[in-house]
């Protein structure tokens, strides 16, 4: 029986689990979050957007909704190289630090960027998450997203300040992303600019809010917000637009010429 170790915390302990695949099932895939270039920390303990955080900045309950689709998820706590992303079928780099959040922020370097690109073009699946100006670091992750045609814009979205109808997304495509979707909740985003070969997914009032990219073997989603950490999941139809999203990044990985779906 396959089984990939993890990481849960517990109050102040650390313990060690596994998640086992089901016998029989299809090959698991691992969805690996970065915790190098966004490795914020609070009291000690992870802190924004990791599976181990379950205050409001975490990402516990979207880690649960990710094994509920049948992935496993992992972190990814090395600089991203072909080692690192071996056996990582979806890689999440969301919100880097920059030395407001974190007093040597780990950038993504010239080298890492070669290797995702590559890791991407044999069949990998990026998912970029970033957040609004002040907030994130934009230099050198848009060199990483400008390789695919997408750029994040160092603006701000649907503030703090911002009339919470406003927050209220609405007026999607016939996509499958937004199927039984009628409103999506977003604060403090980052907008897009996107260019061939990349294809915008959704556009917002004039602004490009998601965006898509098939490079070689492989696809890239981009967004300019951490968007379903557990503070905002449960708003409006966060879940089930994530479900679909997810869902269909896993599946991608399942087709013939993804890795997964080459696997018999």
């Amino acid at each position: 029986m396959k089984t990939r170790k993890g990481i849960l915390l517990c109050g102040l302990f650390a313990l060690s689990v596994t998640w086992p695949a089901a016998a029989g099932a299809a090959e698991k895939v691992t969805v690996g979050l970065d915790r190098h270039y966004n490795h914020e920390t609070r009291g000690g303990r992870p802190y924004h957007y990791a599976w181990e955080d379950t205050r409001a900045s975490g990402y516990s309950q979207f880690g649960q909704l990710l094994r509920g689709l049948g992935a496993e998820i992992t972190s990814v706590r090395k600089p991203a190289s072909k080692q690192a992303l071996a056996g990582v079928d979806i890689y999440i780099i969301v919100d880097p630090d920059t030395p407001k959040e974190t007093k040597n922020p780990n950038y993504i370097e010239d080298e890492a960027i070669e290797a995702i690109v590559e890791w991407v073009h044999g069949g990998g699946v990026l998912v970029l998450l970033n957040n609004n100006e002040g907030e994130t670091e934009f230099e050198h992750v848009n060199k990483l997203a400008g390789r695919f045609g997408i750029t994040f814009n160092q603006d701000t979205r649907f503030g703090i300040h911002a009339d919470p109808q406003k927050l209220q997304m609405h007026s999607f495509p016939d996509h499958p992303f937004f199927k039984g979707v009628e409103k999506l909740h977003m604060r403090s985003i980052c907008t897009l600019t996107v260019k061939p070969p990349a294809k915008e997914v959704y556009n917002f009032q004039g602004d490009s809010i998601m965006a898509l990219c098939q490079h070689g073997k492989g696809t890239v989603f981009a967004l300019g917000d951490p968007w379903i950490y557990n503070e905002y999941i449960k708003f409006h139809d966060n879940i089930p637009c994530a479900k679909n999203v997810f869902g269909w990044l896993i599946e991608k990985t399942r087709q013939p010429g993804y890795p997964n779906g080459d696997k018999p």
